[in-house]
């Protein structure tokens, strides 16, 4: 199963060997481990330039017996192997990935040593995980990249909080409130980021 993805970047991502990829799609996807437990990890589409062609025998629009064909050239890979750490897989509430403008990272929602659900970030090319926030309580909803790729905005402990994305300091923006009156579902930057909207 994929699900709940995004772009990567504004203008796709560099690969390793420094070459620009224009599009790409960050993806969560369930896989088992070795000792068959279910798991959600990041995956990666590479879009080919030219998507018209199909990879197989199959129409790309699909036909009334057969799902949507992949476009000739398209790439996927997993980016994230989390089975080894003691919480193992992506977790947390429902979110969507986030990619930073330049593409080089995607942020996701995993538990930390101490199982408080916090916001992570992965290379897009692959590699060791990085802790980002270091909340008090766990992030309750979709998280958001500032448009400038500096700071996350967090929904935690019933308060909307700022993060710095390179030293991980967080600031709470509003005070903790009840259960009733908690922020729900996202926090969204407007355009100019210097403004964030919630529930």
């Amino acid at each position: 199963k994929a699900f709940d993805e995004c772009w990567i970047g504004r203008d796709g991502y560099v690969r390793t060997d420094g070459t620009k990829q224009k599009r790409a799609v960050a993806f969560q996807g369930n896989v088992r481990d070795a000792d068959g437990s279910l798991l959600t990890e990041i995956f990666v589409s590479d879009i080919p330039d030219d998507i018209t062609q199909p990879a197989g025998r199959y129409p790309l629009e699909g036909t009334p017996t057969t799902r949507p064909a992949i476009p000739m050239g398209l790439k996927q890979r997993r980016i994230t192997f989390t089975n080894n750490r003691r919480y193992p897989g992506l977790q947390g509430p429902r979110f969507w990935l986030r990619s930073s403008p330049d593409g080089a990272v995607i942020y996701f929602l995993t538990k930390d040593e101490k199982g408080i659900v916090q916001v992570f970030d992965v290379s897009v090319n692959g590699g060791a995980i990085r802790q980002v926030s270091n909340l008090p309580a766990s992030v309750q909803a979709q998280f958001n990249v500032s448009p400038d790729g500096q700071f996350l905005a967090i929904i935690a402990d019933n308060s909307i909080w700022l993060t710095n994305i390179k030293t991980g300091e967080s600031i709470r923006l509003t005070p903790r409130s009840g259960d009733e009156h908690a922020p729900q579902l996202a926090v969204i930057w407007n355009k100019a980021g210097n403004t964030l909207v919630f529930n």
